[in-house]
């Protein structure tokens, strides 16, 4: 999912920066290591969860290195387009900040992210709500803002008519940033605090942050009917 993402970060970024792409020939080699990478590793995705009677141990060595390989090239992307915003004439509209929260919501995903990579961290946090705050993180606040961001770029010039409203292109992108980081940073706190994922049911010592997420939830499903609306 990360990399047609990042193809439209290339795409959209210098183009409302006014730039080319700071370090484009860098990034060029950064991700073709990481498509080597993403060949190579899978098992990071259950440290914790294997099969009796696998050699856990030996492929867990060889999956850590691989999985911190793959950090270069988003920090080195991340680094690259905050320097094409810097210092240029970024035309802030609905899109492009919705494309500027992408990569904030990108780079602290990816900060929880090596919590997840690094084995003797992950043994605290595998099966809690952590995990899930870190994929929803990413998933929605990295990827799902850069999907909006680019319809809202692209879509008026394809259709060859502007928005039907640019002031509720605002609010949906700020109500999703915002809820965003609320709810899901929520999850990682309830996780930080031992509640299991995959329960349908929390134990009740979690209830009182799982009542408030639940109103930000309703808030952030709601959010995208702005965004069909337009």
């Amino acid at each position: 999912l990360l990399f047609p993402a990042v193809a439209a970060y290339y795409f959209l970024v210098p183009r409302y920066a006014g730039r080319q792409l700071v370090a484009g020939n860098v990034i060029a080699v950064a991700w073709t290591v990481a498509v080597l990478a993403n060949v190579l590793v899978w098992a990071h995705h259950i440290y914790l969860d294997y099969p009796d009677g696998t050699p856990q141990a030996q492929i867990n060595t060889i999956m850590q290195p691989i999985t911190f390989s793959l950090v270069l090239p988003s920090a080195l992307s991340l680094y690259s387009l905050a320097f094409t915003i810097y210092r240029s004439r970024f035309r802030w509209t609905p899109a492009s900040t919705a494309l500027f929260f992408g990569l904030v919501g990108w780079l602290l995903a990816g900060l929880s992210g090596v919590v997840n990579a690094t084995i003797a961290l992950d043994v605290a946090v595998h099966n809690t709500l952590w995990i899930v705050g870190h994929f929803h993180h990413m998933a929605m606040l990295n990827i799902g803002l850069l999907i909006f961001g680019a319809t809202y770029a692209l879509l008026p010039e394809l259709c060859g008519k502007a928005l039907y409203s640019e002031k509720l292109a605002w609010v949906h992108v700020w109500t999703t940033f915002v809820g965003g980081m609320l709810f899901f940073g929520l999850w990682l706190v309830q996780g930080l605090d031992g509640a299991p994922r995959r329960w349908s049911v929390l134990p009740s010592q979690f209830d009182s942050i799982t009542r408030i997420s639940l109103v930000v939830a309703f808030v952030l499903a709601a959010a995208p009917a702005l965004f069909f609306w337009n």
